[in-house]
């Protein structure tokens, strides 16, 4: 699977939201997913708990998602998102 085909079909889950609505859940999502990522490895490296690997997956997959969603807000593919920069 490329990476266009992983966001067409994340983007069949996403909500349909007006534009605003959409980029403030895509920014709050982005945070809270990289909080639940950085807490998984606090709770390892800091605390000395075993490392979670698969909850570090389902982490690391949630964030995947909500970078998808973000260029999908923005109007691009994650494949062709050079064409947007300036």
């Amino acid at each position: 699977m490329n990476l266009y085909e992983y966001q067409s079909l994340a983007m069949r889950t996403a909500k349909d939201l007006p534009r605003d609505r959409a980029i403030l859940h895509m920014i709050v999502g982005l945070a809270d997913e990289l909080g639940e990522l950085s807490s998984a490895i606090k709770q390892s490296e800091i605390y000395g708990k075993p490392m979670d690997f698969t909850n570090l997956s389902e982490e690391i997959g949630d964030l995947l998602w909500r970078v998808a969603y973000a260029a999908h807000v923005f109007g691009f593919s994650l494949e062709r998102s050079e064409e947007h920069t300036s």
